[in-house]
């Protein structure tokens, strides 16, 4: 069912910083407020502006604030794969027309979000990956960035720990910076809504892994008649239950989106111990935040109101 056009809708964007098992101490739960904090204004700012294509140019411009800061695990401050690279996912979807575009191990670029959009709007085409998303991307004038000028030297200390002790997992125990994906969902003036995701993996995976954040139905997922989801947690898990999809038929069955992203992280974590975290905005701009991990920073923009929080009730 079409919406009503002539009916106006409070704008409002919901943000993440991913989700992890490790409380960070109180110095970097501040920086982490403090980026979640400044990727909602950043994209509120475009909301309120309005036009055509505002609900995905928000999505955009608060995932770019992530992208652009090294706490974060995307873009400049991305982990290093087995290889020592970078190798970066995003996805974008507008819910009006349900279009999509996803890329999958992008190296040399800085803001994979923006490669993303541009496939979704200048493309026939959902998902790229690899040296495909990087040739398009540099068609489409993003500006080409070497592997060196996106490498942090946490990350390359991070991956050297690692593999000394052939032991990936070691850093999810040892870690408390280590945050696993971003994401955004908005909804305009007219009720449309958009999602994003944004990630740089996990440290030393096999080169050539790919996770849940570039994929439609588990990093997230966006339709104007029902909602906008992104989601953050390990993506072998994600990928498995389609996370995002799990909640948005729940929602269409009629539970509340608080209702759906809790049963859907309940269900992961029963079937095969998952954990993670949701955001979701509905078409009526009800928001629900939920993590089944310690923490998760998130920032809400309505206004000018801005709600945030990292820990479970926030």
């Amino acid at each position: 069912m079409a919406k009503n056009t002539s009916r106006r809708f409070s704008p409002c964007i919901v943000v993440h910083g991913g989700s992890h098992a490790i409380i960070p101490d109180q110095a970097v739960k501040q920086l982490l407020v403090h980026g979640v904090k400044n990727a909602a204004n950043a994209g509120y700012e475009v909301l309120k502006k309005g036009g055509k294509n505002a609900v995905i140019d928000a999505v955009e411009a608060a995932i770019r604030v992530f992208e652009d800061n090294a706490l974060f695990n995307c873009g400049y401050g991305s982990k290093l794969n087995a290889l020592g690279r970078v190798s970066m996912d995003a996805m974008m979807m507008d819910g009006r027309s349900i279009d999509y575009g996803g890329v999958c191990g992008l190296r040399n670029v800085a803001n994979p979000i923006t490669v993303a959009k541009k496939l979704m709007t200048n493309s026939r085409h959902c998902l790229l990956t690899g040296e495909g998303g990087d040739m398009f991307a540099q068609e489409m004038g993003v500006p080409f960035v070497s592997d060196e000028n996106l490498i942090t030297e946490m990350r390359r200390k991070q991956l050297e720990a690692a593999l000394e002790a052939l032991e990936v997992k070691m850093e999810e125990k040892e870690n408390n910076e280590k945050l696993l994906k971003v994401g955004a969902v908005a909804i305009d003036e007219f009720g449309n809504v958009a999602c994003g995701t944004s990630t740089g993996g996990m440290t030393g995976v096999y080169h050539g892994r790919v996770g849940d954040s570039p994929i439609i139905g588990c990093g997230g997922y966006a339709d104007n008649e029902i909602a906008a989801i992104s989601t953050t947690g390990s993506g072998e898990f994600i990928l498995r239950c389609t996370l995002a999809s799990h909640s948005m038929y729940m929602m269409q069955s009629g539970k509340t989106p608080t209702e759906s992203v809790f049963a859907a992280l309940d269900n992961m974590d029963k079937r095969i111990g998952g954990k993670g975290g949701m955001i979701v905005l509905d078409c009526e701009g009800n928001a629900a935040i939920a993590h089944s991990t310690p923490h998760m920073p998130w920032a809400q923009r309505r206004e000018d109101v801005t709600a945030f929080g990292v820990y479970p009730g926030d």
